[in-house]
């Protein structure tokens, strides 16, 4: 009986902990992909819940909830597997947190800024006059760019595209095998034009020695020709 009392109780810990999934499931695809958060900070301070707005304290029971409960075992033990090798009751769970997980705005802004910018990703930092400009000195496309590249560089998306950059098409999750592949083109046609630029510099270069070695076989043949006619009228 007592057997009965156990495997009636893992079962009911396993519907809430589907049930937690599926509202961490709601929340990432209406945060872009962000978890909900367990504190919540203001002027870096700590807010206690009786200053929290009721958003804000729906948001740290969620992420407790998630946190306490076997939900986020689950995610922790089959997130990373190919999702034919998942149980199949947490199959759909798991496949919708890859899939809510890969959606998150920054793919989509670092697209944007690579078609706008011909392939190149934003800098780190702005140079002027052999300067590392301040903020307060940057335009304002400037500034997007930094913070862009700051958030990018800070994220997992870039773990998960810095991983995943060289290997086959098969080889990279489906969540983000089309975002993977998009950032690669549009990074590829600025590698490709770079190259392009350098032969091109590298031919002028060619040239402009070809040239300079015939100028100067020209001069010396004239020298020699001068050479040869001072000698001549000093006979």
């Amino acid at each position: 009986m007592a057997y009965i009392k156990s495997k009636e109780y893992q079962e009911k810990l396993n519907n809430i902990a589907i049930k937690t999934c599926n509202e961490i499931i709601n929340w990432l695809n209406s945060h872009n992909g962000k978890m909900p958060r367990g504190n919540i900070f203001e002027h870096g301070r700590k807010l206690k819940r009786d200053k929290m707005t009721e958003e804000e304290i729906a948001e740290v029971n969620l992420y407790h909830r998630w946190m306490y409960t076997t939900g986020i075992q689950i995610i922790h033990e089959y997130l990373e597997m190919p999702i034919e090798k998942v149980p199949e009751q947490y199959r759909i769970i798991i496949q919708e947190i890859k899939n809510a997980a890969a959606n998150t705005i920054i793919w989509k802004e670092v697209e944007e800024w690579l078609k706008t910018h011909n392939g190149k990703m934003p800098s780190a930092a702005v140079h002027r006059d052999k300067k590392v400009l301040k903020v307060s000195e940057m335009t304002e496309e400037e500034r997007k760019g930094i913070n862009l590249r700051q958030r990018w560089d800070r994220s997992k998306e870039r773990e998960i595209f810095e991983k995943y950059k060289e290997c086959p098409e098969e080889q990279i999750p489906a969540e983000y095998r089309e975002k993977i592949a998009k950032l690669r083109e549009l990074m590829q046609y600025c590698q490709d034009k770079d190259i392009n630029i350098i032969n091109r510099m590298r031919q002028a270069v060619g040239m402009q020695i070809g040239n300079n070695i015939a100028i100067r076989e020209q001069l010396s043949a004239e020298n020699m020709l001068l050479e040869d006619n001072i000698q001549e009228e000093n006979r």
